[in-house]
């Protein structure tokens, strides 16, 4: 909630004693200390890292309650998160990920119902049937990179449900112009200039040269589909780019090429790496506890999905893919107990360190899914 009152209870937060610079470095190189350095300086506490907004940290399920169930037309994610990401450079100024109040609404209300448990649960039987396609291929008794298994097949999979390319070779050009965008974006010139730009306050106004091709490349592809669905004029199909194409047929306007292109981008790379990455982990976490492989086998040979849910939440509380989200204050809001952050400032929700609480996940550094199955987590 919101309040007309005048800001105060900012000089009250604690602060790292470490020089902002420092602060820095440890948040792009050295993570894991830099999150020690966090987590010592409570529920509440100011971050300063040069070139951004004041950034208030936040940890407790009440803070978090407080913002994510607070008024959305005082925090703006999309004006936050392109200060510290280059999301508008890699996916385009119409993603849904750089949109606030009415549009990023609208787009909501748009693609909501097609990520539905039910929608989603349409695609279940092609999860299967690719997975174990991709399992065949693995190799037994020698190690391999269980992360560039995920990486692939889950590359494949959203090829095949967002994309729906059903020409082989098209979908192997999709993939490894995928590869190459994702390359880049991992790569240390990226990361270098990212950096810098986050340390400007957010002005990725780069030429991004390899970037840019790197997109253009996926782009001329995906337009191939669109052009041949359009010559076809088929629009019964049930993958995400036909839902986009139909919306487009009905309004033009509202659904342009670039646009598609951004979404289709958007779920492209939102959705691949980061689903690879949380299932990367969760093996790397399974090799690591065998007594939960023999529960995790005992249950799934017996149907019970419950178990494995709660395999997947704690891989997910060890092992988020973000630290943290952001959101950008834009009207005075009141985060209680006698803070009111001013417009200007960021409030950061620190996911990493949620999970880490003892008093809600007692021995939070132990592989434990039984917990989930014990107590439920809130939304918070």
């Amino acid at each position: 909630m919101t309040t007309d009152r005048e800001p105060h209870g900012m000089d009250d937060l604690p602060r790292p004693s470490a020089p902002s610079a420092l602060l820095a470095w440890e948040y792009w190189f050295k993570p894991e200390k830099f999150m020690e350095r966090c987590a010592k300086l409570g529920d509440r506490f100011v971050l300063p890292l040069p070139g951004l907004p004041t950034l208030v940290c936040i940890s407790s399920p009440e803070d978090n309650r407080r913002v994510f169930a607070g008024d959305q037309t005082a925090l703006h994610f999309g004006e936050g998160l392109m200060k510290m990401a280059p999301h508008e450079v890699i996916l385009g100024p119409t993603s849904i990920t750089v949109k606030d109040d009415d549009e990023h609404l609208a787009d909501r209300r748009m693609l909501g119902p097609h990520f539905s448990a039910r929608a989603v649960k349409t695609y279940s039987p092609t999860f299967k049937k690719m997975t174990r396609e991709a399992m065949s291929q693995w190799p037994l008794g020698k190690p391999f990179s269980f992360h560039e298994a995920m990486m692939s097949l889950a590359l494949d999979i959203i090829i095949d449900v967002v994309f729906g390319v059903t020409d082989a070779r098209r979908a192997k050009r999709i993939k490894q112009a995928t590869q190459d965008l994702v390359d880049v974006i991992g790569g240390t010139p990226f990361l270098l200039s990212s950096i810098i730009a986050m340390a400007r306050g957010g002005k990725w106004d780069g030429k991004y040269k390899k970037l840019k091709r790197c997109i253009e490349n996926l782009d001329a592809i995906c337009l191939e589909e669109f052009q041949e669905r359009r010559s076809a004029g088929t629009y019964d199909r049930e993958d995400m780019l036909n839902i986009f194409l139909k919306i487009q047929l009905e309004d033009p306007d509202r659904m342009p090429d670039q646009a598609i292109h951004e979404a289709l981008r958007t779920l492209l790379i939102g959705g691949y790496e980061t689903t690879a990455s949380t299932l990367g982990w969760i093996g790397e976490r399974l090799v690591r506890s065998p007594d939960v492989v023999k529960s995790l086998e005992v249950a799934v040979d017996a149907g019970d999905d419950a178990y494995l849910e709660a395999v997947i939440s704690e891989g997910l509380r060890t092992r988020p893919n973000l630290p943290h989200t952001v959101r950008y204050v834009v009207k005075p809001f009141d985060m209680g107990e006698g803070l009111v952050i001013p417009p200007g400032c960021m409030i950061l929700p620190m996911m990493q360190l949620c999970h880490n609480r003892p008093d809600i996940y007692p021995e939070p550094n132990r592989f434990n899914p039984q917990r989930f199955l014990e107590k439920k987590a809130t939304q918070y």
